[in-house]
């Protein structure tokens, strides 16, 4: 196995995507501080499975995603991908290439991938288990980490070993069976405890049978006397019945002469809320006018400050322009004078600059004359000079070409041949050109198509981004209307819950009994409680069981008793009990229940329930022979032909009784018990339902939010493609405009080359003729050399004396000159001054008239605000005659506004009263129908007893009664102490002991087999012990053994050893470090040197390396602290390792980097991401 790839994308400083192909040798990685070299390690070590940020160099892991730059925006994930090379079979996957990936999002989310196939982090653990990559090993050594190897506890060296020794997985495989051996000891203890309590209670469950007789001859008296106390408490409620009916019909009457009498006062009341209404608008209008009256006068009495103000200033104004009026007068005549002057020295200036004029141009005119006289000498002579150096030229040439003619003809041969290889080098460049031309084209023609592409998909990705925003939308609306619903419907929950805990709408007695936690293990529940009944049929249960709603069920008689001993103490009412033990069932014959599949009957009240099986005999004594059907007729039509019903009930609440009685019409629409519970159920389901949806709609939303994520990142990529292809097709454009520049200079140079042959040839053909011309051409050429040298001497003297006399005529021009100039500026200055007088003249006349026309429009000024004053105080006085009869219609307005309020203080006092005594009577009024509606349950109740106990009303009221209601009540009594004496009643004793005794003999069996289990787990943990020693032993020697031999040679010399901290318990033994260098004493570790414990953990690392080599190793700057020395031992020692491991090694050292087979550059560029640029040096090397 080996390393073969790693990619990384969005990984800390490595924003795009990156791909490191690894080959075998050693890898090193270099680059400057900070541009993200020790990134890759880290990667490296998080796709392997590190969990622990801090290990990651971060806070959170959160950390390792790309945080932007100020040139990039941030991304929302990272993920790593690590390739292996698996064709050795190394690792137990059936796969040549395994590819371990990672990915982490900005959320929290979290992947592990095996071959791009989901897993878990634990499956990577296991991969790796005990091939040195695991996380006990150390084959990715961190920046700054190679000394913990040393700071390490001596526990941590042993775990290291036990990597190295191959027996992590038997540890974690003990750790997992010591696990399931301490849940076997509890498995153990827990059924020893149930044996036990099982094997108390055969014993006592023999005793019970015998009860069981007695107490039912005790029942037979007892139901004879409650028949008496039946027909007493029947006479009884018959009496409270009249009595309230009379006291209704007269609290009704009193109620409604209430109610008319309130109707009266309210009406009287709105009418003076009207008046009331109506005065108070007209009081408002009356202010509102009052108050823009007050404005108004005040607005014009701060217009007659503001004129008066105008005023005052409009003088003050005129005064001003009078007297400054004056001063410019003064001014205007003195100007005029002094204008006057400036007029007579520029006259005299003038005359001045003429005269100076005409000398200056009389000194120009005789320099220009010497100039020219010069020039037309120096002329000359450079012309002599000129013809004597061309005439010498062609001497030298001449003199020249007849010592150098051979050298020339070979020359020219030379110059002819590398002419053509030029005009054959270039032709071949064109033909190279054109061809790079054409391709250069189609490349371009392809970035194009890829251009138009890319294009295309970031439209279609927009697209898609666009629909998955809206759908997100619409997915949140959805989730907002549901939880909306959600919360409604928990609400409405919450409160029905809180009734049915407060037990609302039960009789006190019931109440309190439930609300009782010291009596809640004598009762199993209320009828309400324990039933579910069907949807649609809660009217006719509700009625069918009435007041049998609110019994309680207890187990036993005694429980019932100690309950009613309770209720008597605390004054707490009365309630009617259902022992289950002692309910008697009753059931129709078979005759009868074929009767039920007539048309129209649904059945009988115990079948249509759902309950507890338990429950059974309570359910069956009240609704066991009670009927349910779809309507009143098909309650009619059954009554005719069914035998021994209790009572015949319809889906509406209808009743036929079995002596032809019927009860029904309209139910007040109230919520009884069982509609409550049906509520409560159906709005849990609802809710449930709801949440689902909610969670459905979040995990949707989820999904879309993750995928728009990916979509924005695509969307980036495709920016960062785009950027790329159009750089890419604007290089080709640059690229191909250079290729047609560079083959027109090849066109134009092949021509030149051309032309140079023919010129080189032509000139080679006259080389001859001139080589004989030139030696008669040098003797007459010598004749002439003396001719012309006396001929330049003559000119240059002549020369010399212009010179001197142009110098001469060019001082004296100067100084007339600057003479001039002076007299030109003293003109420009008196100028200057004349102009400054005339604008100051200007300024002071237009002021003047300014003047004038300002007062004018002051005079007018006055004029407008004296008239306008006036027509303020006019209408000010105006405006206070209105507002002093304002304030007069203010004040009956408030006179009558107060009367009303007064009326209306007494008619709100009347009808407060008058709603105080209707309250009164309305309570009285509820207060008779709640007990009516009471005696009405009563009623019912007692009916549905006498149902129950297949009795009819008739045989209840013709019954004599001759006892007294205390002798039958102390009978009662007598009986039920009798049967309460007899304690728990248990009919069942005989098959619940036979039930115990087998769930005794079942349990035996069980502890015998968890004794066993667990025998054979110690066993299993005594073997994996003994394994693991005897390799841990043989790991530790053998890399005792090289660290001593790498130890000696790194440090050329000294000694080192590993030592056993506890050698009789090697598995949990620490692993000592001794380490004495070459001319020292052996010392403490925290001594050495930082160089030296380098040098001590790189002996120990590779000594473990040598016994079990990894596919890998990871080193990052682990050589920083190493001087030369010991750097080119550490990298010959790396050198031979790389045939058995891959190195990837991070390092800024040179004697590292020349081991390398490759060279990866890292560098960071202007958008603060890291970069990869790599190099192959195995050749080279």
């Amino acid at each position: 196995m080996r390393l073969k790839r790693l990619e990384l994308q969005g990984f800390k400083s490595f924003a795009n995507s990156v791909s490191l192909e690894f080959g075998s040798g050693v890898t090193a990685i270099v680059g400057p501080n900070g541009s993200g070299k020790s990134n890759i390690a880290d990667a490296m070590r998080w796709v392997l499975g590190e969990q622990s940020a801090k290990s990651l160099r971060g806070q959170r892991m959160e950390d390792i995603i790309f945080a932007g730059s100020d040139g990039r925006k941030p991304l929302g994930m990272a993920q790593v991908h690590l390739t292996l090379d698996n064709r050795s079979g190394h690792l137990p996957l059936d796969y040549s290439e395994i590819t371990v990936s990672r990915r982490l999002y900005r959320s929290g989310e979290s992947e592990f991938l095996i071959n791009k196939q989901n897993c878990r982090l634990k499956d990577i653990h296991e991969l790796f288990t005990d091939t040195g990559l695991g996380r006990e090993g150390c084959a990715i050594i961190g920046q700054g980490q190679v000394d913990t190897v040393l700071s390490a506890r001596s526990e941590d060296r042993r775990v290291l070993l036990e990597e190295t020794a191959g027996i992590v997985k038997y540890r974690r495989r003990k750790e997992e069976a010591l696990k399931k051996l301490e849940d076997t000891n509890v498995d153990v203890l827990r059924v020893t405890d149930i044996y036990g309590e099982l094997l108390a209670q055969l014993g006592p469950l023999q005793k019970e049978a015998e009860k069981a007789r007695l107490y039912l001859n005790l029942t037979a008296d007892l139901r004879r006397v409650e028949l008496d106390c039946h027909s007493l408490a029947w006479r009884a409620l018959q009496a409270k019945k009249e009595k309230n009916e009379a006291g209704c019909r007269q609290a009704k009457k009193d109620y409604e002469a209430a109610q008319a009498h309130c109707l009266s006062l309210e009406a009287s009341s709105a009418e003076l809320e009207l008046r009331i209404s109506s005065l108070e608008e007209k009081k408002e209008e009356k202010l509102g006018e009052k108050a823009r009256l007050r404005d108004d006068f005040n607005e014009g009495l701060h217009k007659i400050q503001l004129y008066q103000e105008r005023q005052k200033n409009n003088e003050a104004r005129s005064t001003q322009l009078l007297r400054l009026s004056e001063e410019k007068s003064l001014e205007l005549a003195k100007l005029g004078k002094e204008a006057d002057s400036w007029e007579q020295k520029l006259a005299e200036i003038e005359q001045e600059i003429a005269a100076k004029e005409k000398e200056v141009l009389k000194n120009e005119a005789l320099t220009k004359e010497l100039a020219l006289n010069l020039e037309k000498t120096k002329k000359r002579v450079n012309q002599l000079k000129d013809d004597f150096f061309e005439f010498m030229r062609r001497l030298t040439e001449r003199r020249n070409f007849q010592r150098t003619f051979q050298e020339r003809e070979k020359a020219y041969l030379a110059q002819l041949r590398a002419a053509e290889e030029n005009c054959a080098e270039l032709a071949l460049a064109l033909k190279q050109l054109e061809s790079e031309r054409a391709a250069l084209k189609n490349e371009k023609l392809a970035a194009v198509d890829t251009l138009k592409e890319i294009l295309q998909q970031q439209k279609n990705l927009a697209e898609e981004i666009s629909a998955r925003t809206a759908a997100l939308a619409e997915i949140n609306r959805e989730k907002n209307k549901l939880e909306a619903r959600f919360a409604q419907l928990d609400s409405r929950l919450k409160t029905l819950k809180e009734l049915e805990a407060g037990y609302e709408g039960y009789g006190q007695g019931v109440r309190r009994l439930m609300q009782n936690r010291q009596l809640a293990p004598l009762i199993l529940g209320t009828v309400a409680e324990i039933i579910t009944v069907p949807e649609g049929l809660e009217t006719a249960f509700e009625v069918a069981l009435g007041g049998a709603l609110q019994n309680v069920i207890t187990e036993t008689e005694e429980d019932a008793k100690k309950l009613i001993d309770w209720l008597k103490s605390a004054q707490a009412g009365r309630v009617t009990f259902l022992p289950l033990a002692n309910m008697r069932q009753r059931h129709f014959s078979k005759a009868n229940r074929a009767l039920l599949n007539m048309p129209g009957v649904l059945g009988t009240g115990e079948e249509l329930l759902q309950f507890q099986e338990k429950f059974r005999p309570a359910i069956n004594s009240l609704l066991g022979l009670t009927v349910i059907t779809a309507d009143l007729d098909a309650a009619l039509a059954l009554k005719n032909r069914l035998r021994g019903f209790s009572r015949l009930v319809a889906r509406d609440g209808s009743v036929v009784f079995p002596t032809g009685a019927m009860t029904g019409g309209s139910l007040a629409n109230r919520a009884g018990l069982l509609r409550r519970k049906t509520e409560i159920d159906k709005l849990a389901a609802e809710a449930a339902d709801l949440k689902q949806e909610i969670l459905q709609s979040e995990k949707k939303s989820s999904a879309l939010k993750k995928q728009t994520a990916l979509n924005n990142e695509c969307q980036a990529e495709l920016q960062e493609k785009l950027l790329a292809q159009k750089l890419k097709e604007q290089r080709l454009s640059e690229r191909e405009n250079q290729l047609k520049e560079e083959i027109a200079r090849g066109k134009k140079a092949l021509l030149a080359q051309k032309e140079k042959i023919e010129d080189l040839e032509a000139a080679f053909e006259s080389l001859g003729a001139e080589q004989k011309q030139a030696a008669a051409v040098v003797l007459e050429l010598e004749g002439e050399e003396i001719q012309h040298r006396g001929e330049i001497q003559t000119m240059e003297e002549s020369l010399a004396d212009l010179e001197d006399g142009l110098l001469t005529a060019r001082d004296k021009l100067s100084s007339h000159r600057v003479e001039l100039a002076e007299l030109n500026g003293r003109r420009e200055n008196l100028a200057a001054q004349k102009k400054n007088t005339a604008f100051r003249k200007a300024e002071v006349e237009r002021f003047m008239q300014e003047a004038a026309l300002e007062t004018t429009e002051l005079a007018e000024n006055r004029q407008f605000y004296c008239r306008a004053i006036a027509d303020i105080e006019k209408t000010n006085a105006e405006n206070e005659t209105a507002r002093a009869e304002l304030r007069e219609k203010l004040t009956a307005l408030q006179s009558n506004l107060a009367q009303a309020k007064e009326e209306q203080k007494a008619a709100r006092q009347n009808l407060s009263a008058a709603n105080k005594n209707q309250t009164s009577k309305e309570r009285a009024l509820y207060k008779l129908e709640i007990e009516s509606e009471q005696l009405a349950k009563e009623e019912a109740a007692f009916l549905e007893t006498l149902a129950d106990e297949k009795l009819t009303l008739r045989e209840v009221t013709e019954r004599e009664v001759t006892e007294k209601k205390a002798a039958l009540k102390k009978q009662r009594e007598q009986l039920r102490r009798k049967i309460n004496n007899l304690g728990l009643v248990n009919p069942r004793a005989a098959h619940e002991y036979d039930r115990v005794k087998e769930r005794c003999e079942f349990l035996e069996a069980q502890l015998s087999d968890l004794k066993k289990a667990r025998q054979d787990l110690e066993d299993v943990i005594n073997e994996m012990d003994k394994l693991c020693r005897t390799k841990l032993l043989k790991a530790f020697e053998q890399v005792r053994q090289e660290f001593q031999r790498l130890f000696a040679r790194l440090f050329q010399g000294g000694r080192a050893d590993l030592v056993l901290t506890d050698p009789a318990a090697v598995l949990t033994a620490g692993i000592d470090v001794l380490a004495q260098p070459p001319g020292k004493k052996l010392q403490n570790l925290l001594l050495l040197s930082g160089g030296e414990r380098a040098l001590t953990a790189i002996a120990l690392l590779f000594a473990i390396r040598k016994v079990n080599p990894t596919p890998f190793c990871v080193l990052d700057e682990i050589d920083a602290t190493l001087d030369e020395s010991n750097l080119g031992r550490f990298a010959q020692l790396m050198k031979e390792f790389a045939s058995d491991t891959q190195f990837l090694v991070i390092t800024h050292r040179q004697a590292t980097m020349e081991v390398a087979h490759t060279l990866y550059g890292v560098t960071m560029n202007e958008e603060a991401t890291s970069q990869i640029v790599s190099v192959a040096l195995a050749e080279e090397v």
